[in-house]
């Protein structure tokens, strides 16, 4: 019987992810084991509290949507996902993001509307392709 729900949520892995395709998917879990494969994770309204450094192994990532969790900060190992262009991080409860951010040097998106950033994070100053900031609905004071 163990076997048989181990083989059942497999399977479920299997069809909930590669029914997207091999470079998209939902799953952090099926995600971190295939790391090399996925181009974009969508991880959004999953009660996230917080991401696994583990998060710098998905080396090909270019989309990361993190929207409508928990998060109340980034692990430094984000800004080893050096071919990211969107990040998605609206609806959490962010004040600050890691001063290595900078190191994302392909990001064109990034959204953080929705959080609780009191100043427009200074790392985003050295995000020179950066073409889409959304920082609706913060407590901007500082500009």
């Amino acid at each position: 019987m163990k076997h048989l729900v181990l083989f059942f949520k497999f399977l479920f892995i299997y069809v909930f992810c590669f029914s997207q395709s091999e470079e998209s998917c939902k799953s952090l879990v099926y995600a971190l084991n295939n790391p090399e494969k996925i181009i974009s994770l969508d991880l959004s309204n999953q009660n996230l509290g917080e991401l696994p450094e583990s998060i710098s192994n998905l080396v090909n990532l270019k989309v990361l949507v993190l929207e409508s969790n928990q998060l109340k900060s980034l692990p430094n190992s984000i800004c080893k996902l050096t071919q990211l262009e969107e990040l998605g991080l609206d609806g959490n409860q962010l004040s600050e993001l890691p001063p290595c951010l900078s190191q994302l040097t392909k990001l064109i998106y990034l959204g953080l509307d929705e959080n609780k950033f009191t100043q427009i994070p200074p790392s985003i100053f050295e995000l020179k392709n950066l073409e889409e900031l959304y920082l609706n609905e913060n407590q901007i004071t500082i500009l």
